[in-house]
């Protein structure tokens, strides 16, 4: 059986944590009266929050998916929306 070589210390490859800035945007509610926030995307979750149409929100384009939008909520937590009903500012990123 061959003999592994194990690296030492001055060769062990330290992994590279990088953050990404996430550019997020401005989105108006429109179309609806009033608009559910919820916990995850889709509409069995929970509510957290009911916002009325013309809110402005924060949305986070990466933690959005194909149908919902990730918006930040006031406690920096974030919630759900549907695309449907936000029109995005698309000059307004923050």
């Amino acid at each position: 059986m061959a003999k592994r070589n194990m690296p030492t210390k001055e060769q062990t490859i330290k992994p590279t944590t990088f953050k990404v800035p996430v550019i997020e945007k401005s989105g108006l509610v429109v179309n609806c009266e009033k608009l559910n926030i919820r916990l995850k995307p889709n509409l069995e979750s929970r509510i957290l929050l009911v916002v009325e149409e013309g809110t402005m929100l924060t949305i986070n384009p990466i933690r959005s998916t194909h149908n919902w939008y990730s918006v930040k909520l006031d406690d920096e937590t974030y919630g759900y929306c549907m695309r449907d009903y936000v029109a995005i500012d698309e000059g307004g990123n923050k």
